[in-house]
């Protein structure tokens, strides 16, 4: 019985650093490793915040496509205001974030999004509903780095992020949980 009690902590363990990697990979523009060419897109949610006014194509979603190797990713702004410029070639060196809150919103941009969609990547064909679950977690992104505290226009979105945040609390609490647990 204690053998195999070992065994489930042992497992538990392995289980817990591969979750703990998973979560820390590179989301943002601004995150991962190494240098690359990358040319920006961008698409409009028709999803308003009270930062929009009522005529606005509403929030944008965002991706990059490497110059050199086509690779296509969907990303998160992490400056809320700044203009991103669609088409233009930019290249520049990235690192993995250190700030605790871009580390927090790092995890949330990988609970909102990436542990759902992975590699899928945002075009002009997406589906309203995968719309709306990338500017919810858009949002809230930028409410943890403290950019942002606008509302939705629509009730049921805003009453939607705010089930998201409490859910996406719930899943880094219990990540958080299961570590002390096995360092106990």
């Amino acid at each position: 019985m204690i053998k195999i009690l070992k065994y489930k902590r042992i497992l538990a363990v392995i289980l817990l650093i591969i979750t703990i990697l998973s979560i820390t990979q590179p989301i943002f523009a601004v995150s991962g490793s190494g240098t690359a060419t990358w040319v920006g897109g961008q698409y409009y949610s028709g999803i308003r915040t009270t930062d929009h006014s009522a005529n606005s194509n509403g929030m944008l979603i965002r991706r990059l496509v490497n110059s050199e190797t086509g690779e296509q990713i969907t990303v998160f702004c992490s400056e809320h205001g700044v203009d991103f410029k669609p088409g233009v070639r930019v290249s520049g060196s990235y690192y993995i974030p250190t700030d605790p809150n871009m580390i927090r919103a790092c995890k949330i941009a990988y609970l909102g999004w990436y542990k759902n969609y992975g590699d899928y990547v945002v075009n002009i064909n997406t589906s309203y509903e995968d719309k709306k679950q990338y500017v919810l977690t858009q949002q809230y992104i930028w409410e943890i780095l403290g950019q942002s505290s606008a509302t939705f226009r629509d009730d049921d979105i805003q009453a939607e992020i705010l089930k998201l945040k409490k859910l996406l609390k719930i899943n880094i609490f219990f990540v958080f949980m299961k570590i002390q647990n096995v360092q106990n």
